[in-house]
């Protein structure tokens, strides 16, 4: 039996293990041992379960279709497609698995994929709704406003768009420039169901690009006044209001969270962390971090933030130091020293910079978000070969068409896509 309420998991887990211990060959028990792991978060060994489930009875799709979902989740999409092919070889035409195909092609860039194994979703199995607005979602993260509407639009036109992914709709529209019609969605979604949050919050959210705070907050109160807005929600209306001039009232929401919310972490650190980069004061953003520690609302999150507060304190050393124990404590920890060397480079201090997120690069801890920024920055200080190699190993791991967001310190923020990178690496400048 498998308890549903959070305070049971722990039984589950034992129970299971327990009937694993007698039958290490009961797949099903490994099965439902993956399920709790998700539900916790736990994903290192949700995947473990799957596998061991799979290998033992490699015709129980569900753990396979289970397991490929987590990879396509997490970025590993080819990994992912393996998984979802695999499936088809055991049960052909199965539609999740063309459903899980079709957004990982178009998480790879390849649309054209991703539409033909979409349509055959839709066919197999009418209950199918919201991939057109998935899809038209991911098309988002290319930051091509056009073409993500006019996907999305094809499940408003067929009658396909749910409630559930309604908002998503509506924040497509908005990217748009179609505000009437995406607050309406919003506004149509929250009179139906009164379990839907932060809609109007992530319309606001998108003006913060353009530190649009008057027009974002105003998004944030809609909610905030109809008790729409959920707490990590919360905590981000609460940075809104910081560069709104309103500390006082943004204290007394995250004490509010605090008193409500047990697994809420680290929000008086994100808190300093917006005060830091508006002011450069490393005493607010410690000040900030002391909050969370006298809550015991410290995580892994608010040991970065305080790295690099070190760092910005002039303490390279201890920051590092953290750094590496944070590393000690959880092997899914990436990009930490990236993060801590690119404000070093902020610092005017380029080779220590290069150097700590050098660290991220020879422990194969850099995501390709951070190898595009590396392979930057080392061409910037004219490290060329070597920034040649790094953007080489960037481009093996996902050939794929990808947009990063490149530029900072030295050069402005912008949107470059892998090739565009490519181009600006391998020439002379």
């Amino acid at each position: 039996m498998v308890y549903f309420n959070r305070n049971d998991y722990n039984k589950s887990i034992k129970l299971f293990n327990h009937i694993i211990k007698i039958y290490p060959s009961f797949y099903q028990a490994h099965f439902q041992l993956g399920n709790i792991y998700k539900l916790l978060g736990d994903l290192k060994k949700a995947k473990q379960s799957y596998k061991q489930s799979f290998s033992i009875n490699s015709y129980h799709e569900t753990s396979l279709f289970e397991l490929s979902l987590i990879e396509m989740e997490n970025g590993y999409y080819e990994e992912a497609l393996k998984g979802f092919y695999k499936i088809l070889d055991i049960v052909p035409s199965h539609p999740g698995a063309m459903m899980g195909i079709g957004l990982s092609y178009g998480t790879t860039g390849k649309f054209d994929k991703a539409i033909e194994y979409i349509e055959k979703t839709y066919k197999k199995d009418k209950e199918f709704k919201d991939l057109f607005v998935r899809l038209g979602w991911i098309k988002m993260k290319y930051r091509d406003w056009n073409k993500a509407l006019m996907i999305a639009e094809i499940d408003e036109e067929r009658g396909r768009l749910s409630d559930v992914c309604k908002i998503q709709y509506a924040l497509i529209c908005g990217r748009n420039g179609k505000i009437a019609k995406a607050e309406k969605i919003i506004e149509d979604v929250y009179d139906r169901d009164h379990l839907s949050f932060d809609g109007f919050s992530q319309l606001g959210w998108m003006h913060t690009e353009n530190r649009n705070w008057q027009i974002a907050y105003d998004y944030f109160l809609k909610d905030f006044i109809r008790n729409r807005l959920s707490d990590l929600w919360k905590v981000n209306f609460a940075i809104i209001c910081i560069y709104m001039n309103r500390l006082n009232f943004a204290n007394e929401l995250i004490k509010d969270i605090y008193s409500k919310n047990n697994y809420v972490y680290d929000a008086f650190a994100k808190l300093g962390l917006s005060l830091y980069y508006t002011t450069k004061k490393v005493k607010i953003l410690l000040e900030f971090l002391e909050k969370d520690e006298k809550y015991n609302r410290k995580s892994i999150e608010g040991d970065i933030i305080y790295a690099m507060a070190l760092c910005g304190n002039q303490k390279e050393k201890e920051a590092l130091d953290l750094i590496k124990e944070i590393y000690s404590k959880d092997n899914n920890i990436n990009d930490t020293y990236s993060v801590v060397g690119w404000q070093l480079i902020e610092l005017n201090f380029p080779e220590h910079g290069l150097r700590t997120m050098e660290i991220d690069y020879i422990e194969n801890r850099m995501s390709s978000y951070w190898k595009a920024n590396f392979a930057f920055q080392l061409r910037i200080y004219g490290k060329r070969d070597y920034a040649i190699r790094v953007f080489n190993s960037l481009y093996s791991e996902n050939p794929h068409t990808k947009e990063y967001l490149i530029g900072y310190p030295i050069y402005p923020l912008k949107i470059l896509s892998t090739l565009e990178l490519k181009d600006l690496i391998f020439k002379n400048l």
